[in-house]
């Protein structure tokens, strides 16, 4: 069993900003990239342990306005507009899927936000030196369980 996941780097604006994250996560629809990119028997996973490991199962939820509500909220709080948004990347290991994956993330988050979001695929060395650096703004990453037991 195994997760994928986002890391924010909250020590860059505008992702240190705890609304901000919310929003980006209440308008990930994770249900769409299981059903149309994972096509299997995976599920949503609303923490970092997947479902199925034996733990209280969590849904994401996907929710685009209030997505947008926090969205603007967080604006205010941090003096910008959507024009002065610092540019934001997302980075990951460049493979088919990972590709589609953000591809959607970029799609939610510019329909519920109109930002844009560069999308940077790397090689593994590239991709986990930034991480290693601290030099990304949002990183895929995945966990997956050395065994059945969530401990």
């Amino acid at each position: 069993a195994g997760t994928q996941f986002l890391r924010l780097n909250t020590a860059k604006t505008p992702l240190n900003n705890l609304k901000f994250r919310k929003a980006l996560m209440l308008a990930t629809d994770s249900q769409s990239i299981v059903e149309h990119i994972m096509k299997g028997e995976q599920k949503p996973a609303g923490t970092l342990v997947p479902p199925g490991m034996g733990l209280p199962e969590k849904n994401p939820i996907y929710d685009p306005v209030e997505a947008s509500r926090l969205f603007e909220e967080a604006l205010a709080e941090m003096g910008m507009m959507r024009s002065t948004i610092p540019a934001i990347t997302l980075s990951y290991v460049d493979c088919e899927r990972m590709q589609m994956i953000a591809e959607v993330l970029v799609d939610n988050w510019k329909s519920a936000f109109g930002i844009d979001i560069v999308q940077e695929g790397t090689t593994n060395t590239l991709f986990y030196d930034k991480l290693f650096n601290q030099d990304y703004e949002i990183a895929a990453g995945s966990w997956f369980a050395d065994y059945f037991d969530p401990m």
